[in-house]
């Protein structure tokens, strides 16, 4: 069990970080999305809702022209703090397991990169600023140290909301090249599970749906171990490089 424990800890600490930097909401914010939830549940009540399979149907019958907009859509939005995991169900849901996993894929980097370039490019300060909270350093401290493995590690785990590691690593030393590479292949297994998990919404059962998943959880697993080992071989490097500094004060 003690084997284990750092990578416990490890995960434990990345849900404090996950929580901690989620923003407390005012009061006509709650007000506002409490109205907006009385109003999906009366569509949801009253309206016919359409099925999996005929809102797929309805999705492809725009072809290539509703792909794409589709696409430029994903990517714009979860520029923000909207979470993508909606867009990603969707993908699966309306255009299948392969097209739905190179939509998301693809829009989730193009989201990746244009927050990247806003925060490096426009709004470094303002989110800056927001790196005073000791939660987000740490993982700021994280980006600047391992630099692509770390965002890689990010991707695979999403301590923090997509949005905010994007913002993260644009005011960080990371290089934008490493970051898109790092980004699209750290991606790559949660979504492809997701939107496969989409894709199952519509009755078409995929078994290696749950083939696809338990790599996506064991490549997860090794980020986790990976990162952990890092975080760890850091910690004793740091500890070594003050006990020799003390030393060097006390002669």
């Amino acid at each position: 069990m003690s084997r284990w424990a750092p990578i416990f800890n490890n995960a434990r600490r990345r849900v404090a970080i996950a929580i901690e930097l989620v923003p407390r909401p005012s009061g006509r914010t709650v007000a506002l999305l409490a109205v907006c939830a009385a109003i999906m549940a009366a569509c949801v009540f009253w309206l016919p809702i359409p099925s999996p399979a005929v809102m797929r149907d309805w999705a492809q019958s725009f072809g290539a022209v509703g792909l794409v907009v589709f696409l430029v859509a994903y990517a714009l939005i979860t520029v923000t703090p909207v979470p993508r995991t909606i867009f990603t169900l969707a993908s699966g849901l309306l255009y299948g397991s392969l097209p739905g996993v190179a939509v998301s894929v693809t829009a989730s980097t193009l989201a990746a990169v244009l927050a990247f370039l806003f925060a490096r490019r426009i709004a470094g300060e303002p989110v800056q600023s927001y790196i005073s909270h000791p939660l987000a350093k740490h993982v700021q401290q994280q980006l600047s140290q391992r630099g692509w493995l770390a965002v890689w590690s990010v991707r695979l785990i999403a301590p923090v909301p997509f949005a905010l590691q994007n913002y993260l690593c644009g005011v960080s030393t990371v290089r934008l090249v490493p970051y898109t590479l790092a980004s699209f292949m750290g991606l790559i297994p949660m979504t492809t599970a997701v939107v496969l998990l989409g894709d199952a919404t519509t009755g078409h059962f995929d078994p290696t749906f749950f083939l696809v998943s338990a790599c996506c959880i064991t490549v997860g697993l090794i980020g986790l171990v990976v990162n952990t080992r890092l975080s760890k071989a850091d910690d004793e490097q740091e500890d070594d490089a003050l006990g020799q500094r003390a030393a060097e004060e006390e002669v």
